[in-house]
């Protein structure tokens, strides 16, 4: 068994609490970007009597969140400003119901085709702001809300989007920081 010295376990120990560190930075950072947004059941605790928090609110508590992040926390980033801006969008165009059941008031961003598919991930084409159960029931009935989107866009705008989804879309970081700064223009607005 090799022998370390005092030095070597010192800078051993040290590692361990940097890591440590940012670990719980990294963690009180997700925590605030949850609470932006208001998805958790917990923080939908916290906000006020008539629903969920406003995309309004939730935008301005994420924008004053300001972190260096690498690809996957630009990635992240980009969906939680993406989500913002769709629900704020639909919120214009729709009112502050669910417009796929109108029955619940707007909590997320919902995709007609995966986010998965990154060529129409960010595409406003293919997301709309809705309720937890309209997005959740996509799971599992993705032809009721296929049909929503053919009467109310035509049959023509979503062979359009079905195509597009079906490209191979590999976005480099530069054009992923290109997207995140158009949104951030249009969710300040």
């Amino acid at each position: 068994m090799p022998f370390i010295t005092k030095s070597e376990f010192k800078a051993m120990k040290d590692k361990i609490v940097q890591k440590k560190a940012k670990r719980l930075e990294n963690a009180e950072f997700q925590r605030q970007v949850k609470y932006a947004v208001g998805n958790s059941h917990q923080d939908a605790s916290k906000s006020s009597a008539n629903g969920p928090r406003s995309p309004e609110k939730a935008k301005n508590a994420y924008l004053s969140i300001k972190r260096r992040i690498g690809r996957k926390g630009l990635i992240k980033k980009l969906d939680v400003l993406f989500s913002i801006w769709i629900r704020m969008k639909t919120k214009k165009e729709y009112g502050p119901m669910c417009p796929l059941c109108g029955k619940r008031p707007l909590q997320c961003c919902f995709h007609f085709i995966t986010r998965s598919k990154h060529s129409v991930r960010w595409d406003e084409a293919n997301a709309i702001g809705s309720c937890h159960s309209c997005n959740f029931e996509n799971e599992f009935n993705q032809a009721k809300f296929i049909n929503w989107y053919q009467k109310r866009f035509g049959l023509a705008a979503w062979d359009d989007l079905f195509f597009k989804s079906n490209q191979i879309a590999k976005f480099s970081t530069a054009v992923l920081q290109e997207k995140y700064k158009e949104l951030k223009t249009l969710v300040e607005r």
